[in-house]
């Protein structure tokens, strides 16, 4: 397989409203138009539970099974584009958290902790944290 490297100049955060959410699923039913905000980083942790399944049959050592996975994700603003950032601490998203115009991870989201931030000596910063709900592809190529 040759070398593909993307460049972190070509990422993308993209939000969009969500309403009409099946909390089972994380399926939307309908959907906003999708505003590219002004983040400059994101970065998307997954992880799959890992239950223990211990028992007499496999001692002497320990076993595991995968288990239910889920994500969360944070962006950060490195200044606050006022007026341009329509962010609500509780609503449901779609999430896109992109590479490039092509590539990237998308799901139904739910903004889970907002932290606006300023100092004397720089610009006002904002930080986003999320949280995936229902079903999303945890996978990268």
């Amino acid at each position: 397989m040759s070398d593909n490297y993307l460049s972190g100049k070509t990422g993308q955060v993209g939000v969009a409203t969500a309403s009409n959410v099946d909390w089972g699923t994380g399926v939307v039913g309908s959907q906003g138009p999708t505003i590219q905000m002004s983040f400059g980083e994101w970065r998307m942790p997954m992880e799959a539970a890992t239950p223990e399944i211990t028992n007499f049959t496999t001692t002497p050592y320990r076993a595991y099974i995968p288990g239910v996975v889920g994500a969360t994700g944070e962006t950060n603003m490195p200044g606050y584009n006022q007026g341009n950032t329509p962010l609500t601490c509780g609503n449901a998203y779609v999430l896109l958290l992109n590479w490039t115009n092509s590539i990237g991870l998308t799901g139904t989201a739910i903004l889970k902790k907002l932290e606006p931030d300023d100092k004397a000596d720089g610009v006002p910063t904002v930080k986003a944290s999320w949280q995936f709900t229902g079903a999303l592809t945890l996978a990268i190529t």
